[in-house]
């Protein structure tokens, strides 16, 4: 239905080492939108907190974020983060998303994607993902996944 839209609300949690932190909490709030039959786009704000300084400094920041999603299967995302890591700085991020169903319930996930982090950490960031999505219920989702990084342009 091309007027489909709606409201979403979660908490992601992760297990860490960066700079002194050993876990991250992030909160979110979207909203979503059908443009068209095939085509849906998110809008999201969400908070990065800490649960220690990081490199010395309060670390905790908030993001916004746009993606567009076609038919469940691909999707793109780009976002910008305020005060990253206690920087000062704003930094922009990009994503690429594909998924394959298994079952109705059940999804195979990779991403990958870039975060421009130099003029907040001294280094930008490329990653990437892949696992399981498992959708327990109509409001809740498993979702585990094997993340990797690459730190590139790292500034001395």
């Amino acid at each position: 239905m091309v007027d489909e839209r709606g409201g979403y609300s979660g908490l992601w949690l992760t297990q860490l080492d960066f700079g002194g932190a050993q876990l991250e909490a992030i909160p979110y709030v979207g909203a979503q939108r059908a443009l068209a039959p095939d085509l849906r786009l998110d809008a999201v704000l969400s908070g990065y907190i800490y649960d220690a300084n990081v490199f010395g400094r309060n670390a905790d920041y908030s993001e916004v974020s746009l993606a567009l999603d076609w038919r469940r299967l691909l999707g793109v995302r780009f976002a910008a983060a305020f005060d990253s890591y206690g920087g000062a700085a704003t930094t922009p991020s990009a994503e690429l998303t594909a998924r394959y169903p298994l079952t109705d319930v059940c999804d195979l996930v990779a991403s990958g994607g870039f975060d421009h982090l130099a003029h907040a950490t001294t280094y930008d960031v490329g990653w990437w993902s892949a696992g399981v999505r498992y959708f327990i219920g109509r409001h809740l989702v498993a979702d585990l996944r094997y993340l990797d990084q690459l730190y590139v342009n790292e500034i001395h």
